[in-house]
């Protein structure tokens, strides 16, 4: 799904303000997609920001989590137009004519032209992709936990030394 964030913005007028952005796009699967997020995008808007108090345009220099039909991968909010275009062509996010695909009609076309034997390995490689991740997913969770456990039981040691 499309991820949304936030983060406090400090203006050189001395204005503080709080903006949500976008930290992730799902360009295929997220029912309310719409495809002005990837036109605003390209074109560098989608991440400016105005002070309500003094007019500054301030940008957000990030990476952005793309993930569309074809996989998910990283694009950075300071791409030229013309190199985040390349990249979302690659991907099939936009069409040869540079026209936002949608993702669902395009896929499903493309999916009933192959044969049954295509559309079962493409079932198993994202099977596996699926797997993959979520070991991953879960290893890198299972270390957090236990480097947090180990931080959290010297901290305990360090106050029962303290207080004996």
């Amino acid at each position: 799904m499309t991820r949304l964030s936030s983060l406090e913005i400090n203006c050189d007028c001395g204005h503080r303000f709080k903006v949500v952005y976008y930290a992730s796009i799902n360009t295929f699967i997220d029912p309310d997609f719409d495809t002005s997020i990837i036109k605003e995008f390209i074109d560098g808007t989608l991440h400016d920001f105005k002070c309500e108090n003094c007019g500054k345009i301030h940008h957000i220099n990030m990476k952005v989590l793309i993930n569309c039909p074809k996989g998910m991968f990283w694009v950075s909010t300071t791409e030229s137009p013309e190199n985040i275009k390349n990249i979302l062509t690659n991907y099939g996010v936009l069409n040869k004519d540079g026209n936002v695909v949608d993702g669902f009609a395009e896929r499903l076309e493309s999916w009933l032209k192959k044969s049954p034997e295509e559309r079962k390995k493409e079932a198993e490689d994202a099977d596996e992709k699926i797997k993959n991740l979520r070991k991953e997913f879960f290893d890198g969770l299972k270390k957090a936990l236990e480097n947090s456990s180990d931080e959290e039981e010297q901290m305990n040691n360090k106050e029962n030394n303290e207080v004996n």
